[in-house]
C-alpha cells in the first residue's frame, strides 16, 4: 500500500487505478477498524488525484488534436467507492464518524459524476448533438447507481441505532435519489430494498415521530407503486404480477410484509395510544391486503407482534391516565386473539411465544395482578395455554 500511495503524480497508470486499487482497498477494509478504514480512503484520494491529473492532460491534448474527450477520460470504479461504503457500514454503529465519512464517499462520487457528466457534455454541445441525459448515463466512465445508495442506506440503517441524526437523513437521501436522477438520468431509481432501508433506520432511531416518518415513506412508496403498475402495463401490454414478482420483466418498488412490520416497528416506540393505534391500523391494513390478493406474504408472528409491542409501550407510560393504561393492555390482548384467529383460519401453527410475552409485559405494566386472571395456569411450549382458543394451534414446538 505505501508503494501505491508514494507513486509519483502522473505515474500510477489506468491499470493501477481502475484494477490494483480495488484489491488494496478490499484488503484495508478487512480489517473492519478506523485504520483500515482510514488506508482505504488514502488509498482512494490518491486514485482520484491522479484521475484530475490524468483527465487535465488528457483534456489539453484533445484540445489540441480536436478529439473526442470521452476516449480519454479516466474511469475510477464504481465498486471502489461502494467498497468503501460497505466497511464504514460495517462499524456504523462505533462511533459517529462514519456517518461522516459516508457521507464524504457520496460527496466524492456525486463530484466525480457530474465532472465526468460535464466533461462528455463538451463535445456534445460543440457537435450540437442532443443533451439527452438518458444518453450520458450509460456513456459516462462514473455513474452512480441505486446499488451504491442502497449500500449508503444500509450504512445510515446500521448507524441510525446510535445516531439519530442518522435516522434523520435517510428520507433526504430517497429524495436526492429521485432529484439526480431526474436532472442527470442516472440509474438511482430507488427500488424496494431502498424503501426498505429508510424505513428500518426510523424504526431503530428512536425518534418520537419515527412512526409518521415511516409511514409518509410507506404511503411514498405506494403512490410509486400504482404509478409503475400503470407504466408497466402501458410499456409491456400486460398487468404487472404482484403476487408473483418472478413472472415480471423488471421489478417496481412493491410494499411488502417487512416494510409494514417495520413501519409499525417505528410506531412501537411512541408510547401514546395515537401512535398504538395507527400501528393496528396497519396490521389490519396488511390483513386486508392478503385477504384480497394483493399480496401473497401472509401475516406473520412477528408482524403481529410489532403491535402488541406499540400498546406494551403504552401501557409502560405513567405519564398518561390509568384508563388508557387498562385499555392499552386489553388492545394488546385483542391483537394476540386477532393472531389466533388468523392462524386458526389459515390452518397455521404458531412456533413462538414472543406474542404472548409481549401481551403479557402489557399486563405487567399495567398491574401485575392481572396476570392471574389472563394466564390461570403454568404456561409451557409444549403444552397449550390455557385460554379459550384452538388447542391445537397453540402447541408450540422449541
Amino acid at each position: 500500500m505505501a508503494t501505491f500511495l508514494d507513486v509519483e503524480l502522473g505515474h500510477l497508470g489506468v491499470h493501477a487505478i481502475q484494477f490494483d486499487d480495488l484489491v488494496l482497498v478490499e484488503t484495508a477494509c478487512r480489517q473492519q477498524g478506523f485504520f483500515g478504514m482510514q488506508l482505504a480512503h488514502n488509498i482512494l484520494d490518491r486514485c482520484l488525484a491522479e484521475k484530475r491529473y490524468l483527465d487535465t492532460n488528457n483534456n489539453n491534448n484533445n484540445n489540441t488534436n480536436d478529439s473526442d474527450n470521452n476516449q480519454t477520460m479516466v474511469h475510477v470504479p464504481l465498486d471502489l467507492f461502494k467498497t468503501i461504503l460497505y466497511g464504514w457500514s460495517s462499524i456504523a454503529t462505533r462511533g459517529k464518524i462514519a456517518v461522516m465519512r459516508m457521507r464524504e464517499i457520496m460527496d466524492r462520487v456525486l463530484e466525480v459524476a457530474q465532472h465526468d457528466h460535464k466533461r462528455l457534455m463538451k463535445p456534445r454541445e460543440a457537435k450540437n448533438i442532443s443533451d439527452d441525459a438518458n444518453d450520458t448515463a450509460t456513456t459516462a466512465p462514473l455513474v452512480p447507481n441505486t446499488d451504491l445508495y442502497n449500500t449508503y442506506l444500509m450504512g445510515l440503517r446500521n448507524a441510525s441505532r446510535v445516531s439519530r441524526p442518522a435516522a434523520a437523513s435517510v428520507i433526504a437521501v430517497l429524495d436526492e435519489m429521485t432529484s439526480l436522477r431526474k436532472k442527470y438520468g442516472w440509474h438511482i431509481k430507488p427500488n424496494t430494498k431502498t424503501y426498505t432501508l429508510v424505513i428500518s433506520a426510523l424504526a431503530n432511531s428512536g425518534l418520537n415521530d419515527a412512526g409518521d416518518r415511516a409511514e409518509r415513506v410507506l404511503r411514498r412508496m405506494i403512490q410509486v407503486h400504482g404509478t409503475e403498475k400503470e407504466r408497466y402495463l402501458q410499456q409491456y401490454g400486460v398487468p404487472y404480477d404482484t403476487a408473483d414478482p418472478a413472472n415480471n420483466r423488471r421489478r417496481i418498488p412493491t410494499p411488502d410484509l417487512v416494510v409494514y412490520t417495520s413501519v409499525i416497528r417505528a410506531y412501537s416506540q411512541g408510547h401514546s395510544e395515537r401512535v398504538a393505534n395507527k400501528a393496528k391500523d396497519l396490521l389490519i391494513e396488511y390483513m386486508s391486503l392478503f385477504s384480497n390478493g394483493t399480496t401473497t406474504q401472509a401475516p406473520d408472528a412477528f408482524l403481529f407482534t410489532s403491535v402488541i409491542s406499540a400498546y406494551a409501550a403504552v401501557a409502560e407510560n405513567r405519564r398518561i391516565s390509568n384508563e388508557a393504561r387498562l385499555v392499552a393492555a386489553k388492545e394488546a390482548q385483542e391483537v394476540l386473539e386477532m393472531m389466533l384467529e388468523d392462524f386458526r383460519t389459515a390452518g397455521g401453527v404458531l412456533s413462538t411465544v414472543e406474542p404472548y410475552n409481549g401481551m403479557l409485559i402489557s399486563w405487567c405494566y399495567y398491574c401485575i395482578t392481572f396476570v392471574a386472571h389472563i394466564i390461570p395456569t403454568p404456561f409451557s411450549p409444549l403444552q397449550p395455554v390455557s385460554m379459550p382458543m384452538p388447542s391445537a394451534l397453540l402447541h408450540r414446538p422449541l
